[in-house]
This record gives C-alpha cells, sequence and structure tokens, in this order.
C-alpha cells in the first residue's frame, strides 16, 4: 500500500466521521449553528502527517503516484467549483427579494466545501488505485 493510499484512507475515514458527528448534532437542535461544532473533528488531518511519517529515507512517490493525486485534485476541485457556483446561484434567487443572505447559510460554506474536497479527493485517489491493481 502506497502512502498516498494510507492518507487517502485516513482523511476518508476523519472527513466521514466529522460529517456524521455535524449531521447528528444537526438532528438535535440545541442551538442554530451548534451542528459546526462537529466539523472541528477535521482538524485531525493534520496529524497525518505524524501518524504515517517513517523513520527511513525512502521517496514518498513516484511519477505515477503524482499523476494519480493531480488527477484526484482536479476532480475534487471541479466538484467543489461546480457546487460552490450552483450554491452562490441557488441562494442569490431564493433570497432575491430580501436584499442579503442570511449567515446561517453562509457560515457552513466553508466546512462543507473542505469536506466535499477532501471526500472527492481520498475517494478519487482509491479509485483510481484500485482500478490499476
Amino acid at each position: 500500500m502506497s502512502t498516498f493510499q494510507k492518507y487517502a484512507r485516513f482523511h476518508l475515514i476523519v472527513t466521514l466521521s466529522a460529517v456524521a458527528v455535524a449531521l447528528i448534532l444537526f438532528i438535535i437542535p440545541a442551538t442554530s449553528a451548534g451542528y459546526l461544532a462537529g466539523f472541528s473533528i477535521l482538524s485531525l488531518l493534520g496529524f497525518g502527517e505524524v501518524y504515517f511519517q517513517k523513520p527511513e529515507r525512502k521517496p514518498i512517490a513516484d511519477e505515477r503516484d503524482e499523476q494519480i493525486n493531480r488527477k484526484a485534485l482536479t476532480l475534487a476541485y471541479a466538484v467543489f467549483w461546480i457546487c460552490f457556483v450552483g450554491w452562490s446561484v441557488l441562494v442569490t434567487l431564493v433570497f432575491s427579494n430580501e436584499g442579503s443572505i442570511p449567515m446561517q447559510y453562509v457560515a457552513p460554506v466553508i466546512w462543507i466545501a473542505m469536506s466535499l474536497v477532501t471526500l472527492v479527493h481520498s475517494t478519487s485517489v482509491l479509485a483510481q488505485y484500485g482500478k490499476e491493481a
């Protein structure tokens, strides 16, 4: 298993658990934005470097790994921009008569976008490695 596959699995697990906790907190209406605390689990993504760090000095990626990573990033950002532009148009159409967009529809966009990019990237990396095996 390559290092990119390990990172992709780790990122997928962390992001799915963050989304699951956020959805659970969204269902339990304690506060209006309490579910945003569920996305704090995404901070665990930073521990991947420490968790997968190896003492040996061998290359992390070769040309094939870099190509897989580039394709996955391209797909992830393409999905992000399609969803972001779609959300922007939709929310503008819905709230065009009110003159402004309520903050409760703007605040979660950053966390949802981060989750979306991470999920699509990790899934794409694992799918590309699975296709070649």
